[in-house]
């Protein structure tokens, strides 16, 4: 295979390489995480405008997880 990718990074796609992790989120880590990156989405404020949108609740920003 050739590309960006060098072949031993590429061979470890679908390896485990460490235990997953788990933890608590709450919404106001959530909220202060969104005002911090500027991301004013309702849906990470408001419970109705995240049901709107199709959630069940108010959503955490997809960055924060990472």
């Amino acid at each position: 295979m050739s590309g960006l990718i060098p072949e031993e990074t590429f061979a470890l796609v679908g390896e485990l390489l460490d235990e997953p992790m788990t933890s608590t989120i709450t919404a106001k880590e959530s909220q202060r995480f969104a005002l911090a990156a500027g991301d004013m989405n309702p849906i990470y404020f408001d419970e109705s405008a995240a049901r709107e949108a199709g959630y069940r609740g108010i959503v955490v920003p997809p960055i924060f997880l990472a």
